[in-house]
């Protein structure tokens, strides 16, 4: 993106798409259903119109505002589509999503877990990276160096989670996993413009063992009361809401960010009245601007510019720091949920143990890491 088309970076997917092709078509065994069902066209219509509008109008508010009535017809014309849905896929002998998934409570909360991880850790990872770039000056080659360290470690601390799981169980590994989700993003809240590499490594560090201790648990957690026949319909289940909450997870703190810009520069012209610190600011640049030749007008003219500009970065980083706030908040409902996870049922121990079940474990690690994927 630096030093060539930005356009480019799409063209690396095609000859990963061309080997990705070639391997499915030559090592992957086809299975079929003995009863597949018919295809759910309904639930497929209603999802892909609701996740969609919901999705344009949460984007579009950016800018033409939340009280825009297209921002309200697209975000209550997407919640009407996937309630009916939901509805839909309820009531459906062949659901697109088997929704009835949810009734059991270690699949229900290890996917909340799962998308608030998402929300919170990728969320705050683009708006890291937007930082960096809009107000450090970094660029995207230097960028991506600073965050290449957060994940070196999450290569080696990630394995370490999943033995951890198998030893002591899901709960308090996630429950440590959320609480340095919820830290680290209100570390990221304090970040500043002199905030120093290593300063902000401590705090990527964190994540890092946050992303390792929640994302492959909480998927665990999820499948440990699905029957061996639902396992694909719930790694499927878990794979979409995946992608939906990456989404708008990094639309919503995107918009947020946006929106608080605006009210920070607001709070902050409020406060630089003649009494302030900003009225000796204006006066020194003017002074300076004098001194260079300007006349008395264009030099008091052209020091409330630098001072709108020093006004509107102040507000940009605050804005920042409010949507790092907003992740922690999210992140923090997570330990709340953690709290009340289920210890694995007794029979999934006993069976684990067992060579019996050999069939059932492989079935559930390929579920599983087709929900990580």
């Amino acid at each position: 993106m630096q030093f060539s088309d930005w356009r480019l970076i799409f063209y690396l997917n095609v000859p990963i798409g061309i080997a990705d092709f070639l391997m499915a078509l030559f090592l992957l065994r086809e299975r079929r259903s003995p009863n597949p069902g018919r295809f759910d066209w309904p639930g497929f219509i209603l999802s892909t119109i609701g996740f969609g509008t919901l999705l344009y109008g949460i984007t579009d508010s950016t800018t033409d505002g939340w009280t825009s009535l297209t921002v309200l017809f697209f975000v209550a014309f997407g919640i009407v589509s996937l309630l009916a849905f939901i509805s839909v896929e309820l009531t459906s002998e062949s659901p697109l999503l088997d929704l009835r998934l949810f009734k059991d409570w270690s699949f229900f909360s290890g996917n909340m877990i799962s998308r608030i991880l998402q929300i919170s850790f990728f969320g705050a990872l683009f708006l890291v990276s937007l930082f960096l770039q809009e107000l450090r000056g970094l660029t995207p080659f230097q960028t991506g160096l600073w965050l290449l360290p957060e994940a070196l470690v999450t290569v080696v601390i990630l394995p370490i989670g999943g033995i951890l799981v198998d030893r002591i169980g899901a709960k308090w590994i996630i429950v440590v996993g959320v609480t340095a989700l919820a830290l680290a993003s209100y570390g990221l809240a304090h970040l500043n413009l002199y905030t120093t590499f290593w300063g902000l490594q401590s705090v990527l560090v964190i994540r890092s063992v946050a992303l390792a201790f929640t994302l492959q648990p909480a998927s665990v957690v999820a499948l440990y009361n699905v029957p061996r026949n639902a396992l694909p319909r719930a790694s499927s289940l878990l794979r979409v809401l995946s992608q939906v909450a990456g989404s708008f997870g990094t639309a919503t703190l995107t918009t947020y960010l946006q929106d608080r810009v605006p009210l920070n520069f607001a709070r902050l012209a409020e406060q630089a009245t003649s009494f302030s610190s900003a009225a000796t600011f204006v006066a020194q640049i003017t002074q300076e601007l004098e001194a260079h030749g300007f006349n008395a007008q264009a030099a008091h003219m052209g020091a409330l510019q630098i001072l709108a500009l020093q006004l509107q970065q102040q507000a940009t980083i605050l804005a920042f720091d409010d949507t790092y706030l907003l992740a922690a908040s999210i992140a923090a409902i997570g330990i709340f949920i953690a709290l009340f996870l289920r210890g694995r049922p007794k029979a999934a121990k006993e069976s684990s143990q067992s060579g019996s079940s050999k069939q059932e474990i492989e079935a559930r690690k390929a579920a599983l890491a087709e929900s990580l994927l």
